[in-house]
């Protein structure tokens, strides 16, 4: 008997732990739910509160070339560019052959004759690099002042509320900065860089052509396509990498600017190891960046390399080996083998640079943005007709009246007052009675901006 109650109170205080176990478990899911929807309406708040960073994906919109190109210069800076390029390559080549042809011929004329032409190719190809350098310089000054005016003068004007209140001011700093001096100092440069390989690459293919044979034509195209796929892998990693160091960068500014602002409080409560490692932190997720950065560029250079070495000995044979080198000169047979050579190199390099250019655009991308910002009405606008029609001793009598009004800071954010109507004559004296007195100086305003 004794035994048969114990083993009823055992299974009694076992049901009683299963339904307190159960219990308890329902709380802690219940209390995770109730956290979950706490992070998540957190989350949306801080979404309305605060815009994400501008963040593109996939390669550099066609917007974004358009907007280079249209800014830099017009149809007439882009004939004369193509005009001193085509003279820059002529003049190099004929340069080279001069030089294979005095040495096959030296006997024939004074060595002023042949040093003379020679120092008169040289001079004209320094001569057209000079007014090239020149054209992209002073191109460069005016459209990075035609970005930073445009940049400025929008975010001058932006909507306080709908703009600074929602946008770090690290930001707009990153943009000023970082992306600006991107333009400035470097896209102007890397395009005159891609230009020079471009050209560089056609006179190699045109010269080879004309000293041996249209084989090198196909060989090169091969080693062309090689380098144009790996380009495609390099520049896709390359641009996300490039958006996620600028987006990474803008928190390290802001977050400088107010640990400065706020240096007092941060010392009074003895905080400084902590603002230290969350500097660090932000530091390193940037870093981490510019690490993958140089991966990826060893990763391209690598592979065109080993191309380029399995694909040039071929070539090289296949060129001699067409072009009748028995009956072509010494001299043109070391130029056509220098010229092949530089074949891959050109390619190689025309696609790494053109690389670089998509990835410096990426600041374009990045500043284009703050020049679409909306803006505040106008600073002068044409007066209404009341206003034109108004008497010297106006207002005589005043009176204000609301009807259903409704006000919010921001579209995406409820209402701060809700169906308001009222009706204030003139001369009449009112208070205002409300819980929030942020409501009152939104009235106030209100009445300012609507008369």
């Amino acid at each position: 008997m004794i035994n048969k109650q114990a083993e009823a109170s055992i299974e009694e205080g076992d049901a009683k732990a299963e339904k307190e176990e159960t219990k308890l478990t329902k709380e802690v899911s219940k209390k995770e739910e109730q956290k979950k929807d706490t992070l998540k309406e957190d989350k949306e708040l801080l979404e309305k509160l605060m815009l994400d960073e501008d963040k593109e994906e996939g390669a550099v919109g066609f917007h974004v070339w358009k907007a280079f190109f249209s800014y830099y210069g017009g149809w007439f800076f882009y004939f004369f560019l193509f005009i001193v390029m085509i003279v820059m390559a002529v003049s190099q080549a004929g340069s080279n052959f001069w030089l294979s042809y005095w040495s096959e011929n030296g006997e024939n004329h004074t060595k002023s004759y042949y040093f003379g032409i020679y120092t008169a190719l040289g001079t004209g190809y320094a001569v057209f690099a000079f007014i090239r350098t020149i054209m992209l310089r002073v191109q460069a000054v005016r459209f990075s002042r035609y970005i930073h005016r445009e940049m400025f003068s929008k975010i001058i004007r932006a909507p306080v509320n709908l703009f600074f209140d929602r946008v770090p001011m690290g930001r707009i700093l990153n943009r000023f900065s970082k992306d600006l001096t991107v333009i400035d100092d470097y896209l102007s440069g890397m395009f005159g860089f891609v230009m020079t390989q471009l050209f560089a690459f056609l006179t190699d293919i045109v010269v080879c052509v004309i000293i041996g044979t249209a084989w090198v034509f196909p060989l090169a195209m091969l080693f062309f396509y090689i380098c144009y796929r790996l380009r495609i892998t390099f520049a896709k990693i390359n641009r996300e990498v490039s958006r996620l160091s600028g987006i990474t960068k803008s928190p390290i500014v802001s977050f400088f600017s107010e640990s400065l602002a706020g240096l007092t409080s941060i010392r009074t409560y003895n905080e400084q190891s902590t603002f230290l490692n969350k500097f660090h932190k932000l530091q390193d997720e940037n870093i981490k960046n510019n690490i993958l950065e140089w991966a990826v560029f060893n990763w391209y250079h690598l592979r065109t390399t080993f191309a380029s070495v399995v694909i040039i000995g071929p070539v090289i044979s296949i060129t001699l080996l067409f072009s009748g080198y028995d009956t072509v000169s010494a001299g043109l047979v070391a130029l056509l083998i220098i010229y092949v050579i530089e074949i891959n190199d050109d390619i190689s390099h025309l696609f790494l640079m053109s690389s670089d250019f998509e990835f410096q655009l990426i600041s374009l991308e990045r500043c284009k943005k703050f020049t679409e910002v909306e803006g505040e009405a106008p600073a002068k606008t044409k007066e209404p007709e009341r206003v034109q029609n108004m008497t010297s001793n106006w207002p005589a009598r005043g009176s204000i009246e609301f009807r259903n009004y409704f006000v919010k800071y921001r579209p995406n954010l409820p209402h701060v007052i809700d169906n308001l109507s009222v009706s204030i004559n003139s001369g009449e004296k009112n208070w205002c009675c409300r819980k929030n007195w942020l409501r009152k100086v939104n009235l106030l305003l209100i009445s300012f901006e609507n008369h």
